[in-house]
């Protein structure tokens, strides 16, 4: 019996080979185009170096070797854009990957200043001129006992606000008192500049009760090193590899919204890129702002956003679908005008009618938890419990497993942030 030739055993223009998804043609034909046999092969058939009978050979690559061949600039120019869209490319060989996060610039120079941080989700507006500040704290009372006082209030958010009141407080807010037991969050989007004051701001926060930062391994390590002693809780943002090409993010991942479409046909599927923390006395909870409502409804008119959770990681999914509710292993509720139905694996299980979409606006929040009593998956708007929606004991959320979000911006919602709540709060 003879052996499968090669592409019977992997087919190059299927979209998938065995269980793992690859490349799809038209980004083969870039790889292919790039690769440095298809581009000897091409050199040759062109004329441009000698063939094996001729005596010639094929070029070693780099410019020399263009050179000595002959080969014009256009076309050398042209190889070389491919090759780098082949390394900057998310696919290698067969196999989407997320691409390369950037380089974060961190600075192991703990005593420098710390600037008016314009960077921290709060810049100046433009044309504005820097505030003169009075050099004294108000009451002239002692910096520490400002600090005491920041303690209440104190937020990477609010950094830049509270320097510009005086230079004295610039240096209370630096103060390790005023983070005393405080939770610090980093936005996604402070995060890249934020990372050449890392060590000056970790002497203030070596007190703080735990740090909650988004996804990033460097900023992991960073402050492992920094601050060994102090919790680091990973907080989720919109994953942009596990998004559909009608969404785009916003702030770094920390909002999505919709892309204008003409044909309506693009995908509205998005999940969260790091699992809910779920520990005891904490059960699963999301909490999500809707930021933007849309003149045009995507969709049917009828059916809203869906919300929910997912126990399959994003880096293992193959597709995600065009609504929330066909993501695998998934427990989702869709809003409707008239009311709410759970799906789970995309089946519906429950519905409820205390709440709707037709009663939501701009800035409220809809929250989505899990009941550690009796399983029921529980819809807040506001910090108020509005709706339960019980399931079969083999159809609950799973308490034990890693749970991320999942949502579509399907029908009038076009923007969606997530908040920092990890309960319902009004």
């Amino acid at each position: 019996m003879l052996a499968p030739s090669p592409e019977e055993m992997l087919p190059r223009r299927l979209p998938f080979v065995g269980l793992l998804r690859h490349a799809p043609p038209q980004a083969l034909k870039d790889v292919e185009s790039c690769s440095p046999m298809h581009l000897a092969h091409q050199a040759t058939a062109d004329g441009l170096v000698g063939s094996a009978g001729g005596g010639g050979h094929p070029p070693t690559g780099g410019a020399a070797a263009a050179e000595a061949s002959g080969e014009p600039k256009a076309r050398r120019g042209s190889q070389e854009a491919l090759q780098r869209r082949l390394r900057e490319s998310p696919y290698i060989g067969f196999c989407r990957h997320a691409p390369p996060s950037p380089v974060l610039n961190f600075s192991r120079n703990a005593g420098m200043l710390i600037d008016d941080a314009a960077h921290l989700d709060f810049p100046l507006l433009a044309g504005e001129a820097e505030p003169r500040r009075p050099a004294h704290l108000l009451g002239r009372l002692p910096v520490d006992l400002w600090a005491a006082v920041l303690c209440f209030v104190a937020s990477p958010a609010k950094i830049p606000e509270l320097s510009r009141l005086s230079v004295g407080f610039r240096e209370a807010i630096r103060h390790p008192v005023a983070w005393m037991g405080t939770t610090v969050r980093l936005a996604p989007a402070a995060v890249p500049a934020l990372a050449s004051t890392l060590a000056a701001w970790s002497e203030a926060w070596q007190s703080a009760a735990k740090l909650v930062v988004p996804r990033s391994s460097q900023l992991h390590a960073e402050l492992g090193r920094l601050l060994p002693h102090v919790p680091l809780e990973v907080a989720w943002r919109f994953d942009s590899n596990a998004m559909g090409d009608g969404l785009e993010l916003v702030r770094g991942g920390a909002a999505v919204r919709r892309v204008p479409d003409e044909d309506g046909e693009g995908d509205v599927v998005v999940v969260g890129d790091a699992p809910l923390v779920v520990e005891p006395g904490r059960p699963p909870y999301m909490e999500v702002c809707l930021e933007a409502f849309a003149s045009c409804p995507c969709g049917d008119g009828m059916n809203e956003f869906g919300l929910g959770f997912t126990a399959c990681n994003p880096e293992e999914l193959q597709e995600l679908g065009s609504v929330a509710a066909e993501v695998p292993n998934s427990w989702v509720v869709d809003f409707t005008r008239t009311m709410v139905c759970l799906s789970v694996n995309n089946c519906e299980e429950a519905k409820g009618y205390s709440v709707c979409s037709d009663g939501l606006a701009a800035g409220d929040r809809v929250g989505l938890g899990v009941s550690p009593q009796d399983g029921a998956v529980e819809v807040y708007v506001n910090g108020e419990l509005r709706d339960r929606l019980r399931v079969p004991p083999d159809c609950q959320v799973p308490m034990d497993a890693r749970l991320y979000p999942v949502l579509d911006l399907f029908g009038r919602v076009a923007q969606i942030s997530r908040t920092d709540a990890d309960s319902p709060s009004k």
